[in-house]
């Protein structure tokens, strides 16, 4: 602020440095306590599922809105200063509903912090931003606020889940059929009543399956080894947090989801299948091809369905390429060129993904390993012609990096890439 001599506030640069969900206190004399809130993570999930960001199409300098604001403050303008105490009460109180993970409330409180923001700066907001805001609103939205560029930037609203007793109802519109895959790659749709779903693994993409059941379907118990995320997850949907997963399967599941680090795959389905139950495990289903061998024998065995959560199949792109490539309206596939890539984050080389006992190797078997299901898909079955892997970024023992061509016998080769 002193550098660029602008009126703009000091808590953007520490959220910015600090990251996360923190608390922070301005002190007169300049100092800053910065307080990282623990939230459980049941609430964590709650929030982040429930927050939309949309660009307004608007970007301002802040400087020109804050301007007013920073005049009227050093004039000791009662009305102003009133104003900025009640923002004050605003925060407080927004943490304490926060860490009480009471969200609903919270997002009232910004609709509050919206009208009061508007009163003190004429220029926060303008007709367009008016009327999006409004129209968030009549659509269900508790409250929002902008974030960035002063009177443009980014619109953060808060839209809650629909609700039915106990459990969350899916953002999607009711449907009264399933997606499967017909003998010829494409996807039909086939009646199914409601399901009785047991989700082992509750992180993040746990979470993503649990939030896509249709409104007919049960989630009856979820388990984790870390309890707290069993636990948050159970209580958003009016599950049962397990102890154990024999006490999950217990409870007589038409489908268990597995949702674990990728070394856990493989034996996870075959005790779900056991159990009686069909699966839906995530990619890449086991870390080695003896491990998937063993996996299609255990369903065979088991006279019980297995799937694996290759979702970009149900992209709408990848749909409607399948139905033109598999529909004979055109001639044989020639050859295609696909890549992949993931940003990474922070502390991404120390995750369990890098290790490859865990994980079974680098970006080939995570994220890569989409890119192998499509290309098979669409153009299969290929053979691997050669593939050339490296570490070029992150300091792992595994590759974020990998290029492959895939040939059909007696065919030029398609190449494929994926990278983080």
């Amino acid at each position: 602020m002193d550098v660029l001599r602008e009126p703009v506030g000091k808590q953007d640069p520490y959220v910015a440095a600090h990251g996360g969900i923190c608390g922070y206190t301005f002190h007169r004399d300049g100092g800053v306590d910065v307080e990282p809130l623990e939230l459980d993570p049941g609430v964590l999930r709650r929030l982040r599922d429930q927050l939309l960001l949309f660009f307004t199409g608007e970007a301002r300098a802040a400087a020109t809105v804050l301007t007013d604001q920073d005049t009227r403050s050093k004039a000791g303008d009662e009305q102003m200063i009133e104003n900025l105490h009640r923002t004050k009460e605003l925060g407080l109180r927004s943490r304490e509903l926060l860490m009480a993970g009471e969200l609903e409330a919270y997002a009232e409180l910004m609709h509050e912090h919206w009208e009061h923001k508007r009163r003190r700066s004429p220029g926060m907001t303008d007709e367009h931003i008016d009327r999006l805001y409004t129209l968030a609103r009549r659509s269900g939205v508790l409250g929002g606020k902008l974030v960035g560029a002063g009177g443009g930037g980014f619109l953060l609203v808060y839209a809650p889940a629909r609700r039915t007793p106990g459990r969350r109802w899916p953002r999607r519109a009711p449907q009264s059929s399933r997606s499967t895959s017909s003998s010829a790659g494409l996807r039909q749709r086939v009646p199914v009543s409601g399901l009785r779903v047991a989700i082992v693994g509750c992180g993040l993409i746990g979470a993503k399956r649990a939030a896509a059941l249709a409104r007919d379907d049960e989630l009856l118990a979820c388990y984790d080894v870390n309890e707290r995320a069993a636990r948050g997850l159970s209580e958003l949907h009016g599950a049962t947090a397990c102890a154990t997963l024999e006490e999950l399967l217990a409870t007589r599941p038409d489908v268990v989801i597995v949702a674990t680090v990728h070394d856990q795959l493989a034996a996870l389905t075959e005790r779900a299948l056991q159990a009686g139950a069909h699966v839906l495990v995530e990619k890449p289903a086991g870390v080695s091809a003896a491990q998937i061998d063993r996996l299609i024998e255990c369903q065979r065995a088991s006279g019980r369905l297995v799937k694996v959560g290759f979702n970009h199949r149900f992209h709408p792109g990848v749909a409607r390429a399948a139905e033109e490539v598999h529909g004979e309206h055109h001639g044989e596939l020639m050859h295609l060129r696909a890549r992949y890539g993931h940003g990474g984050r922070v502390g991404y080389d120390r995750e369990w993904r890098a290790e490859p006992a865990r994980s079974g190797g680098g970006e080939l078997v995570d994220q890569g390993m989409h890119l192998l299901d499509l290309s098979h898909w669409l153009a299969g079955p290929l053979e691997l012609h050669s593939a050339l892997l490296r570490t070029h970024f992150w300091d792992t023992p595994v590759e974020d990096n990998a290029a492959l061509i895939l040939a059909r016998r007696s065919r030029a080769p398609s190449p494929g890439r994926c990278c983080t």
